[in-house]
């Protein structure tokens, strides 16, 4: 299969996600509004795909995928409507980002790492979605964070408004203050154990080019403490395109 900075594992049945039209409105700009330590975001240069170091002030395009070292951190703000803190050692990209009149549309994809986000509800109405390799995580007006690592696998805590997540087991609403895993576990019984873990992927999806770059801007705190001996297993993209899942692959 030829390598590409985005796969779309599935299609929204009403939506497609990877191939916008001009019904779906106009794009959205998304700005790069801090960045701290290694970050990058690949682009493609004379025909070949490179990483490129990310710049405070720039506008990312739909199709962008970025990556950040373990100590760095970006600010993306979503016009007026959403703010996403990239942490250290994550690797996302930007599905689409779209506004149809008053409407947000946002598809954010993780592969790995922990994103923070706000979606702010007073300034519209907003459709958001965040794939990761277990779930998908959809809201209308809230904050939380959101991370997937190999030894941890999901774990979504949100801080205000109502979080929808639907994995190939099931849905589930996370309120305010309420914590939940791949597996849907209710939050008080995530109290003891915060781990979500199974059988399959040791490195969480993370290749081996993935965790040599990692090693490279991470001074020298090395990978052991998110890639775990029994990583999440990653779900077949048949068994998750009721909902519209992006993966990030590369």
């Amino acid at each position: 299969m030829r390598n590409t900075p985005l796969i779309f594992a599935c299609i929204l049945s009403l939506l497609p996600v990877a191939t916008a039209t001009a019904q779906d409105g106009r794009a959205g700009a998304v700005m790069v509004a801090e960045v701290v330590g290694p970050a990058e975001r690949l682009v493609l240069a004379d025909g070949k795909e490179t990483w490129r170091g990310v710049r405070a002030g720039e506008t990312l395009p739909e199709g962008t995928v970025l990556r950040t070292g373990i100590r760095a951190k970006l600010v993306l703000r979503f016009e007026d409507r959403n703010d996403v803190i990239v942490h250290g050692a994550t690797k996302m990209g930007i599905a689409q980002f779209r506004k149809r009149g008053d409407l947000a549309t946002t598809r954010l994809g993780l592969k790995y790492g922990t994103l923070s986000m706000t979606i702010h509800r007073g300034r519209g109405p907003n459709d958001f979605e965040l794939s990761v390799p277990v779930a998908v995580l959809s809201v209308r007006g809230t904050s939380g964070q959101a991370s997937f690592h190999g030894d941890t696998g999901l774990q979504l805590t949100g801080q205000t408004g109502t979080w929808h997540v639907r994995t190939g087991g099931g849905a589930k609403n996370v309120q305010a203050g309420e914590t939940t895993d791949g597996a849907l576990t209710p939050s008080i019984l995530l109290a003891g154990r915060q781990r979500d873990t199974q059988r399959g992927d040791a490195a969480g999806g993370v290749t081996g080019q993935e965790q040599d770059w990692l090693r490279s801007h991470g001074s020298g705190l090395g990978m052991a403490w998110f890639l775990g001996g029994f990583g999440p297993t990653l779900f077949a993209p048949t068994q998750q395109c009721s909902g519209g899942k992006l993966i990030v692959v590369r």
